[in-house]
């Protein structure tokens, strides 16, 4: 049975107590969709904890392992996702998902702005973030790049065409799928970090991207997919903020006519 919302808050809590007793913890970050209150029941659990220094990283990770082994575990993993940052993910038999990284002040980043501080000592970590934040607003937008790959690889399908290439083809059209929605959640003001909830995008939108896929993995089918993909694209860049195509690239882009 999956957990409740209500299961998932005490369980948060509880967590946050254990953390706060550890004596070499001095600041739990929450990140992801729990900072501006989860997208749904089922959104996971997502936190930074905070070490006084790169020799407590390893002790604590296993002291948040040790937690774990009290409670009914559906999966758990430990790994290092940078040299020094120890990551754990932790998931109860209710499905409910912990995914908790181990760091110093140093070593915390930002990857969306769905970041922020819920316990410290010092005020180190609320003045990292600070900064972190000062510097992700300037910086993040999608590359003019993206629109110029988009060109390159539907450019290139004109071979794979010629050689019935139907899973190299079909890979090429995710990527160009990938490029599409991901510069729609731009559009649309979300996260860009590892962006999950395709559920919430512009309703419209979903429809026609769900309109790309096709049933006959044939060359007409592939053909009328890439079509949907190529339209849908131009669409998106020309509602973009910060990305063009251009006459060139738009001229380019038009002459895929397979």
């Amino acid at each position: 049975m999956y957990y409740s919302t209500e299961e998932r808050e005490a369980e948060y809590q509880e967590m946050l107590k254990f953390l706060k007793e550890d004596r070499d913890v001095i600041g739990i970050v929450q990140i992801g969709s729990g900072v501006s209150g989860y997208n749904d029941v089922f959104s996971d659990i997502d936190l930074m904890v905070v070490v006084n220094s790169i020799d407590s990283v390893d002790g604590v990770r296993n002291h948040i392992m040790q937690y774990f082994e009290g409670e009914n575990l559906l999966y758990s993993k430990t790994f290092a996702f940078t040299e020094h940052i120890l990551m754990t993910i932790n998931m109860l038999n209710h499905f409910l998902e912990f995914n908790i990284s181990v760091m110093t002040v140093k070593d915390i980043s930002m990857k969306s702005k769905m970041i922020r501080c819920i316990y410290e000592e010092t005020g180190e970590v609320s003045r990292k973030i600070a900064a972190l934040s000062e510097a992700y607003e300037k910086k993040e937008s999608l590359d003019q790049m993206w629109v110029d790959t988009f060109v390159y690889y539907s450019l290139t399908l004109f071979r794979e065409f010629e050689r019935e290439n139907y899973i190299y083809i079909n890979h090429i059209l995710e990527d160009l799928r990938y490029y599409t929605r991901t510069i729609q959640v731009e559009n649309e003001g979300k996260k860009l970090h590892q962006f999950k909830a395709f559920n919430t995008l512009d309703e419209t939108f979903i429809k026609k991207y769900l309109d790309t896929y096709t049933e006959n993995q044939n060359k007409e089918g592939l053909i009328k997919s890439f079509n949907k993909i190529k339209l849908l694209f131009i669409e998106v860049v020309g509602n973009s903020e910060t990305l063009s195509l251009g006459e060139v690239l738009r001229s380019a882009l038009l002459k895929t006519e397979y």
